[in-house]
């Protein structure tokens, strides 16, 4: 062993050692070579039986293997010690050839969060019951022609605030459910045509509605959930007609890209700075608060399509610059592509 290579190892245990965090050195054969105590209580691994053992033999989950694959950010798994605990693991480049593998006890947050999950998808559901009653009054009273004229405005205001609400709390489970689901979404076939058409009518349809256009390849199918596709469609162009002026153009795709299938919505509006890409899918993050009100946003239409698209093994790309619009596209992988038939082009203006 080279002086320097017990200085790095000497390094990794101070490091590890002082975060209390798990540390594994690998092979380039992702070979375990070294990892500190943390490890044999956090994974249950034994110094002398697992030393030079692959460790994808001995963390079987596969998420972890896939990580393997594309080690980029981090994985959340259960403990092979123990399923209730849940690990962070996060491989980072080290030494020639090697990489470390650094371990976290992530699960008082798993925990948390999913108690925050847990309570919004209850209050939410506790809070519709309410709302419907309110809504059902605030119609009789607007309806009845007895109030004032005096009372006209407030009722319409409270009427427009509580549908509001409903929506808030709508897509609030929704976003929940698709958060707390660990499954991937189902593989039925989605006729996209079908579902992009009528959205395309009634976006087109309204007043002030900047000039939408649709091109599809109307035999390109995907296999999925229909609903969370149809919130993913609706959520970007209903976001895209929403920050595009009446006299912008709004372009709506629908495409294959070589072995995967691309829904791209590209728009001149207003555009995104780039400081606020990496968080405008975060729930309820704004970057024009103002604004945003005033289009009758609720701040958690990009954050369904992230988890949405996730649950479809997909990815979305987000372009955009000040004053030049932004490109939303979904990308779905091959095994989410039914073959088309006969492809045909289709333009909708």
């Amino acid at each position: 062993m080279t002086d320097r290579y017990k200085r790095l190892l000497r390094e990794v245990r101070e490091c590890t050692d002082a975060l209390q965090d798990g540390g594994i050195i690998l092979n380039s054969a992702h070979e375990i070579v070294w990892f500190n105590s943390a490890v044999t209580n956090l994974l249950g691994l034994d110094p002398a039986r697992d030393r030079g053992q692959r460790v994808d033999n001995l963390i079987r989950h596969p998420d972890f293997v896939a990580y393997q694959e594309d080690p980029e950010g981090e994985v959340v798994i259960p403990s092979p010690r123990d399923p209730e605990r849940h690990l962070a693991v996060q491989l980072v480049p080290y030494g020639k050839g090697q990489s470390l593998a650094i371990i976290r006890d992530v699960t008082r947050q798993v925990r948390l969060e999913r108690t925050r999950r847990d309570f919004i998808a209850n209050a939410s559901h506790e809070l519709r019951s309410p709302l419907t009653v309110i809504s059902g009054y605030l119609d009789a009273l607007a309806e009845g022609g007895e109030l004032p004229e005096s009372w006209e405005a407030p009722i319409t205001e409270t009427q427009r605030q509580v549908d509001r609400m409903t929506t808030i709390l709508s897509d609030l489970i929704e976003l929940t459910r698709l958060e707390s689901s660990e499954d991937e979404a189902e593989y039925e076939l989605v006729n996209v045509r079908e579902l992009l058409e009528p959205i395309h009518a009634e976006f087109s349809g309204r007043s002030k509605s900047p000039r939408l256009e649709l091109r599809l390849d109307a035999e390109l199918a995907l296999l999925g959930n229909e609903s969370e596709v149809h919130s993913i469609f609706f959520n970007l162009i209903n976001n895209a007609v929403r920050f595009t002026s009446e006299a912008g153009d709004i372009q709506i795709q629908w495409r294959r890209d070589g072995a995967v299938a691309v829904f791209s919505v590209a728009d001149t509006g207003i555009g995104i700075q780039e400081e606020h890409i990496p968080r405008i899918t975060e729930r309820f993050y704004r970057v024009d608060k103002g604004r945003s009100r005033e289009t009758g946003g609720t701040g958690l239409g990009l954050a369904i399509v992230k988890h949405a698209v996730q649950r479809h093994n997909g990815r979305l790309s987000i372009e955009s610059q000040m004053g030049k619009g932004s490109i939303f596209e979904c990308h779905f992988p091959e095994t989410r592509v039914a073959s088309p038939r006969s492809p045909q082009r289709v333009v909708v203006n």
